[in-house]
C-alpha cells in the first residue's frame, strides 16, 4: 500500500513528560533529543482503501460488495494457478535433463533408472555399438531373465520406423526377449502406429516417460555413481 506520510513534532511538555524519570528529574542527556521528537502519521490511499476500512469499521468489520466477490473467487484463482504449475514443472525438469544429459550421457541416465528396478546392465562404449546401447537382464549377475536390449536417443526430430525395425533386428541377433526404445522427442505416427503390434516385445519412452521412471524410482539415487553420468569420458578408456 502506498502511503502518505507526515512528520508532526511532539509539543514541548509531550517531550518533557517522556523524557523525565519515574522521580521527576530529568534525564540527563535528554535535553538535546526533546527537540527532535516526531511522531509519523499516515494516509492509506491506494485502491479507495480509506472508505473501505471505514466501511468495514461501521459493519464490525464484516465485507460487503465486490470486495467480498472478489475474496469469492479466491479459490479460482488458486485452481487455475495450481494448473499452471502442473504443466510448467515438468517442462521445467524436461529441459534441464536433457541439457545436462543429451547424447551418451543419457544412456548413462537410463543405466541407473535400470539398475534401480534391479537389473544387471551392461553399457556399450561410447561409438559404433551395432544398436545396442544398453543390454539389461534380470537374475543373479544378469545371467536370469528378462533380457532387454535398449537404444536410446536424444536426437532433436521424432525417431522414425525404422529406428523401431532396427531395434527388432538387434532384440533377435542378441537373443533378447524385450527391447526398450527410449528417444527424447517422441515418435513419428509410423512408430505410434506399430506400437500395439509390439506391445508385448517392446516399450517406447518419450521424455514424459523417462521423468515418470525416474521420479517413481525411489530409490534411484541409492547406490548410483552419478559421477559416471556427469563424467562419461572417464567411461572411453
Amino acid at each position: 500500500m502506498e502511503a502518505v506520510c507526515q512528520n508532526v513534532s511532539e509539543n514541548q511538555g509531550d517531550a518533557d513528560l517522556l523524557n523525565r524519570s519515574p522521580d521527576g528529574d530529568r534525564r540527563l542527556g535528554d535535553s538535546a533529543k526533546q527537540e527532535n521528537q516526531y511522531h509519523t502519521v499516515c494516509k492509506i490511499t491506494r485502491n479507495d482503501a480509506e472508505h473501505r476500512i471505514q466501511a468495514m469499521t461501521a459493519n464490525s468489520w464484516r465485507v460487503f460488495g465486490p470486495a467480498a466477490a472478489a475474496f469469492a473467487d479466491a479459490d479460482d484463482t488458486t485452481a487455475a494457478s495450481d494448473t499452471d504449475l502442473e504443466e510448467a514443472i515438468p517442462d521445467a525438469i524436461a529441459k534441464y535433463i536433457i541439457r545436462k544429459f543429451k547424447g551418451y550421457r543419457m544412456e548413462n541416465l537410463i543405466e541407473e533408472i535400470l539398475k534401480a528396478k534391479g537389473l544387471t546392465v551392461y553399457h556399450s562404449r561410447q561409438g559404433a555399438d551395432g544398436g545396442k546401447d544398453l543390454l539389461a537382464c534380470g537374475g543373479e549377475m544378469g545371467f536370469g531373465k528378462p533380457r532387454i536390449c535398449v537404444q536410446v536417443k536424444t536426437q532433436d526430430t521424432p525417431v522414425d520406423r525404422p529406428t523401431l525395425d532396427q531395434l527388432g533386428g538387434v532384440m533377435n541377433n542378441m537373443n533378447a526377449e524385450y527391447g526398450l526404445l527410449v528417444f527424447w522427442n517422441g515418435f513419428k505416427d509410423s512408430v505410434a502406429r506399430e506400437e500395439g503390434n509390439q506391445f508385448f516385445k517392446i516399450r517406447l519412452w518419450d521424455s514424459s516417460d523417462v521423468i515418470r521412471e525416474f521420479t517413481i524410482t525411489q530409490n534411484v539415487w541409492r547406490g548410483m555413481c552419478f559421477h559416471n553420468a556427469l563424467c562419461p569420458g572417464e567411461r572411453n578408456g
